[in-house]
């Protein structure tokens, strides 16, 4: 995903409110900071008090937020993610006698060009009315 562009790794201290608890304070305890105080206390001790050099040093997880790319995509096939959060609505062989799936939706688009959640709507007054 990142080859095409659609995420890209963004700067250590962007990314800090991603990190756990645990985390954070592993990064304080590394330059003799104090861990006590919330979350935001903590990310505030570390953007005050790091560098992103320092951070880059510590070898954390690389976070990725969406390109400009990846939002737009992510906008245009909403029902991707809407679906694999809804698993009673992925199924194969479901009582309307449909596969209602990523992959069938995509080709139902593709074929009918139906807004995705007029086809999602659908689906479920077909099931609804079985």
């Amino acid at each position: 995903m990142e080859e095409d562009n659609f995420i890209k790794y963004d700067l250590y201290k962007s990314q800090l409110s991603k990190y756990t608890i645990p985390q954070l304070k592993k990064i304080l305890l590394s330059k003799q900071l104090p861990t006590t105080g919330k979350k935001d206390d903590l990310i505030l001790r570390i953007k005050d008090n790091l560098t992103g050099d320092d951070l880059k040093e510590l070898s954390l997880p690389l976070k990725y937020i969406l390109t400009e790319k990846g939002q737009k995509e992510l906008s245009e096939n909403a029902y991707v993610p809407y679906m694999h959060q809804t698993s009673k609505k992925t199924i194969e062989n479901n009582p309307f006698g449909k596969d209602f799936t990523v992959w069938s939706m995509n080709k139902e688009l593709a074929k009918t060009g139906l807004d995705w959640q007029i086809l999602v709507k659908n689906y479920e007054d077909q099931q609804h009315n079985k």
